[in-house]
């Protein structure tokens, strides 16, 4: 998710290597404006760390309007929606997750996410979200948020998560084909049932 024409700096961060099965990639902007601008994400999970754990973010949307302080999570593809972010934020740390290890780290379904553009990290970590958020607020530049939350992730997730080689491969082939494809239409591509990829 990104503030899209107030952009002015983008660093491209790879995970460590032994978490590229749960973190796609990492970005740092290290200039943000304030004010308000279109609010996007792709589709894939994504985390969002502001420089300040007391910074707040606002999100708006024909239905409502809502604020998140910190950091917050989308799961979900975003329109129609608006960002405005607060005149103390230095830098924004964004984390794109691989979109198959949500099903191991909440017991909320991708149709949950669904719901609004922007939740706070409990609804995706639960009783955890403190000590990492704690570590986000001690952390003094995006390079130690990073690292911080590698260390959150190898302390309670990795062991939790098992790679699902044919999902991974589904969710290749449907962001090589752009991503407007039936459900049924990637099954026969890839053989397998329909009933267990509209599942997983």
């Amino acid at each position: 998710i990104a503030s899209c024409d107030r952009r002015k700096i983008l660093n491209e961060v790879s995970p460590a290597a032994d978490l590229a099965h749960f973190v796609a990639s990492y970005t740092i902007l290290s200039e943000v404006q304030s004010g308000e601008s279109i609010a996007l994400n792709d589709g894939v999970p994504t985390i969002v760390v502001l420089s300040s754990d007391k910074s707040v973010a606002t999100f708006t949307t024909k239905q409502n309007t809502r604020s998140v302080k910190g950091a917050w999570f989308c799961g979900q593809y975003i329109k129609n929606s608006r960002i405005s972010i607060a005149d103390d934020v230095e830098y924004l740390v964004i984390i794109r997750l691989q979109p198959t290890i949500l099903k191991y780290i909440t017991t909320q379904t991708t149709q949950y996410f669904r719901g609004r553009p922007a939740f706070e990290l409990q609804y995706l970590f639960g009783e955890q979200t403190d000590k990492l958020l704690e570590s986000f607020s001690s952390a003094k530049q995006p390079a130690s948020i990073i690292k911080s939350f590698e260390r959150f992730v190898r302390r309670y997730y990795v062991k939790a998560v098992w790679r699902n080689s044919l999902l991974e491969e589904s969710v290749d082939f449907i962001r090589f084909e752009k991503g407007n494809l039936e459900i049924q239409y990637v099954a026969k591509k890839l053989k397998v049932s329909y009933k267990w990829l509209e599942r997983n």
